[in-house]
């Protein structure tokens, strides 16, 4: 999620630690935290990790879908059946 600086909650949550005492301290970590999504943009090699890394989590949570998919249909194959076995009673 995306917050009004521009930036992710959770890149803020991890940077920022400690409780804000002024102004100075807000702009101070403010400009940390730029530094810091700037370095995490312009590195090839922690780009690459982390679009691995988001790739992957990506993978799981389709997978998550697939299985949540298919658990659904089987169960509704199943109360067809029920009311197709419930309709053949009743004739």
């Amino acid at each position: 999620m995306i917050n009004s600086l521009g930036m992710e909650n959770k890149t803020i949550s991890v940077l920022i630690m400690y409780p804000i005492d002024n102004l100075c301290d807000l702009n101070y970590r403010k400009k940390t935290l730029k530094l810091c999504l700037f370095f995490r943009n312009q590195c090839e090699e922690l780009r690459s990790t982390l679009s691995k890394r988001q790739q992957d989590e990506v993978c799981v949570e389709r997978l998550e879908q697939l299985r949540l998919k298919e658990e659904i249909e089987r169960e509704k194959k199943e109360h067809e059946a029920m009311y197709a076995k419930l309709w053949e009673q009743d004739m």
